[in-house]
C-alpha cells in the first residue's frame, strides 16, 4: 500500500463582507492530515466578531490557513475547488477554464470529473452577538459529507 500525495482543495468564496471568514473557517472545520486546504478570497478582511471568536478558540489567523487571493494560485495546482457561494463557484470555473486542460493528469482527476462544485448549502451570517461556536459547528456539520468524500478518495488512492 503506497501513500498517495495530499489532495489539494481550494475553498473559495467571494462574498464581499464574509468571504475570507467563511473560507478560513471552512478550512479549519475540515482540517485533515491528508488534505492541503487553501482558503481563497479576493475579499481578505475579518470583522472584529470573527477575530474575537478565533481568539477565544485559540485559532491562529496568521498560520496554516492564511488567505490567498484567487489570482495567487494556479488552477493546475488544485485537485478540487469547493465553492462556498455562487460567486466563488463562478470565479473558480472561470479560473479553471482560463487555465485550460492540465498538462499532467493528477491521480485525483477521475474522482473529480468536474473540478468545481458548490458546497450545497448557504452559510448563515456570523452575528455580532458572538455565536462563533455555533457558527463553526454549523460549518463542521454541513462540511462533514465533503470531508468524508475526501477521506474516501484518499483511502481509495492508497
Amino acid at each position: 500500500m503506497s501513500i498517495p500525495p495530499p489532495l489539494t482543495v481550494a475553498v473559495i468564496g467571494q462574498d464581499r463582507w464574509r468571504g475570507g471568514e467563511i473560507d478560513f473557517a471552512s478550512c479549519y472545520a475540515m482540517e485533515m492530515s491528508y488534505l492541503l486546504l487553501k482558503p481563497l478570497s479576493d475579499f481578505r478582511r475579518y470583522r472584529w466578531v470573527f477575530k474575537r471568536g478565533c481568539n477565544e478558540k485559540a485559532i491562529d489567523l496568521s498560520g496554516k490557513y492564511r488567505l490567498l487571493k484567487s489570482k495567487n494560485i494556479h488552477p493546475h495546482q488544485v485537485d478540487f475547488w469547493l465553492a462556498m457561494d455562487d460567486a466563488g463557484e463562478k470565479t473558480a470555473r472561470k479560473l479553471v477554464k482560463k487555465a485550460g486542460e492540465s498538462p499532467y493528469n493528477g491521480m485525483y482527476s477521475r474522482a473529480f470529473p468536474d473540478k468545481v462544485a458548490h458546497c450545497g448549502f448557504v452559510v448563515p451570517p456570523l452575528r455580532d452577538d458572538g455565536n462563533f461556536k455555533e457558527w463553526l459547528d454549523f460549518l463542521r456539520e454541513h462540511l462533514a459529507p465533503w470531508r468524508d468524500r475526501f477521506g474516501q478518495i484518499m483511502s481509495d488512492a492508497s
